[in-house]
């Protein structure tokens, strides 16, 4: 994991080369970037052991499987990591953050924006 002053361009660029030769075709991979923009601000604290919309997107919702709503693989389980969609992590940290407002912004197309 890439955090902090050690998430330059150059290291992400080189650890997504190294993952591309570990992946086989039946694995998951998760890239989670988390940026404030140009004026941004992310509430940190020791609560959460990093930013505020970091625990809830990737420790709580995806990790701990808590933002998963669907029963997927119909086995009446509902918390389970590997079925939270990134939408799900999404929509539970939005929810849950109180100090951060989280929103969805690029210039890519047929991805997460309506």
């Amino acid at each position: 994991m890439l955090t902090d002053m050690a998430a330059t361009r150059s290291a992400i660029l080189d650890a997504i080369e190294t993952l591309s030769g570990d992946v086989h075709s039946d694995d998951e991979v998760v890239f989670f970037f988390s940026g404030h923009g140009m004026n941004g601000y992310s509430y940190e604290g020791d609560q959460w052991q990093n930013g505020e919309f970091t625990y809830y997107f990737a420790q709580k919702g995806i990790g701990d499987g808590e933002a998963n709503i669907h029963d997927y693989d119909g086995d009446h389980r509902l918390s389970e990591p590997k079925q939270v969609t990134a939408e799900e992590a999404f929509d539970y940290a939005k929810a849950n953050c109180h100090m951060d407002k989280p929103v969805i912004a690029d210039d890519f197309t047929n991805d997460l924006l309506p």
